[in-house]
């Protein structure tokens, strides 16, 4: 019996255990774990801006002078680079010599010079003339001063000319002034040793016709003439060397009488000077091709040389064309000479030549020979001393030698003392004396002004037509 409850017992749990496997429902699946969500990235913070190390001056000139270029480049490149504060603060250091050890401040100030003058430094070189040209003016020891000129010779261009004039007339300052001029060697500076000239002592004008020689400026020729003549040995002997380096035909008179006279040392150095002016006319007449003793007036590619109405005249491709212009003349005076030029005529054309003219002179004031296409019809009433090659209301040329109107034509005149000659493509057309010519007044019953001057400049005299040339030559006598 109780092995019989006991069986029961056990068949009643088994039946509810049954039971609760079927009735009881699975548990829902737990859900997938959700990924976490991923932050941003936040921009990284902008890095500070480096903070400029102050230019540590007395650092750089305690390290003067340095032990190779790299590193004297270095510190110009720091001082250029700290601006116009840090070369005034280096340049204001600077005092007369004996007065304080200034060395380290002109190491590190030709440092400077040297490393702006770099291919690719033209702003370094720019900043520091400027920094030189206002240390210029502030400093007033002349030392100082022809240190700072120095300095201008070596970074100074068109910029620092106009200063370094003001020094020509300064006998302690003129030779370093003089210098840097030279070693710019542009039109500008040379143009401004040629008013340096006017009223210089010979103090300053030794070195000034010394560099306007080197330069081989022409327009200083007269100047160079009238010091030949000097007393004074140095001067002297600088002014035929300038003669003597132009090489121009008129030198050799000079030169050749200056070797007559010289005697012991100066004969050998007249000699010289003899040699280098054959050297340079060989060498002109080689270039240019043109006959020997002549030279160019017209350079085939613009006006340099000449002066006046520059905008009323072209060069183009060898040829000076009035355009129409005015006025145009030479920078040099001319006295005795051949003047030889081809002149090509539009219908109508009608220009003048300027011979031996004041600056601005013509046909009342100086002499005017006529170029003129006397075949126009609006010149059939002309006075004959208005045609082609006549001397403007003095002396009539002969008519009848012009080639046609668009053609060239070739062209000679020639003075010499009172002679005027006018060779036109082959056939002088005019041969007159001035004195003869106006021995009972001029022909025109005008007053011509200046019609006895030995010597002036020459030039194209325009009258509102177009009118070319080219091959403009002159050979002094």
């Amino acid at each position: 019996m109780i092995k019989l409850l006991r069986n029961f017992v056990v068949v009643l749990l088994l039946a509810g255990f049954i039971s609760s496997c079927a009735t009881t429902p699975a548990p829902d699946p737990a859900p997938a774990p959700q990924a976490e969500p991923v932050a941003e990235t936040p921009p990284p913070s902008p890095a500070p801006e480096p903070v400029a190390e102050p230019l540590d001056l007395d650092g750089i000139l305690a390290g003067l002078p340095t032990k190779n270029t790299t590193d004297r480049d270095a510190y110009a490149a720091q001082v250029l680079a700290a601006g116009p504060d840090a070369l005034n603060t280096l340049l204001d250091q600077l005092v007369a010599p004996g007065t304080g050890n200034v060395t380290s401040v002109r190491l590190a100030l030709d440092g400077i010079a040297k490393y702006s003058t770099r291919a690719g430094g033209e702003a370094d070189r720019a900043l520091y003339s400027a920094a030189v040209l206002s240390a210029l003016k502030t400093h007033t020891d002349k030392e100082v001063q022809a240190y700072l000129i120095r300095q201008l010779q070596l970074i100074g261009k068109d910029e620092a000319v106009e200063t370094l004039a003001e020094y020509l007339g300064d006998d302690r300052l003129v030779e370093p002034a003089v210098a840097a001029l030279l070693s710019n060697g542009s039109d500008t500076a040379a143009e401004a040793l040629l008013d340096g000239l006017e009223g210089a002592n010979d103090t300053q004008a030794l070195p000034i016709i010394r560099a306007l020689g080197e330069l081989q400026v022409k327009s200083a020729k007269r100047k160079f003439k009238a010091f030949s003549m000097s007393p004074d040995r140095d001067l002297r002997f600088a002014a035929l060397y300038a003669l003597a380096n132009l090489g121009t035909a008129d030198a050799a008179s000079i030169l050749n009488s200056a070797h007559q006279r010289a005697t012991g040392y100066d004969k050998i150095e007249a000699a010289t000077l003899l040699r280098l002016h054959e050297r340079r006319m060989i060498e002109d007449h080689a270039d240019t091709g043109l006959e020997e003793g002549y030279v160019s007036l017209f350079n085939g590619q613009d006006l340099t040389g000449w002066v006046g109405d520059r905008k009323g005249y072209q060069a183009d491709n060898g040829i000076l064309r009035c355009m129409p212009g005015g006025n145009l003349y030479t920078k040099e005076q001319y006295g005795d000479f051949s003047l030889k030029f081809e002149f090509k005529l539009n219908p109508g054309g009608n220009n003048g030549l300027a011979v031996r003219v004041p600056m601005g002179g013509g046909s009342s004031n100086g002499m005017e020979l006529q170029i003129l296409d006397n075949g126009a019809a609006e010149y059939t009433e002309l006075k004959d001393w208005q045609y082609h090659g006549s001397v403007y209301g003095i002396a009539p040329a002969k008519q009848g030698y012009l080639n046609p109107v668009g053609t060239w034509n070739q062209q000679e005149v020639i003075a010499k003392g009172r002679q005027i000659t006018v060779i036109l493509n082959g056939t002088t057309i005019l041969d007159v004396n001035l004195d003869e010519a106006t021995k009972n007044g001029p022909i025109d019953g005008k007053p011509h002004k200046n019609l006895d001057l030995a010597e002036g400049h020459l030039g194209f005299l325009g009258h509102g037509e177009i009118v070319a040339f080219r091959n403009i030559r002159v050979k002094e006598f």
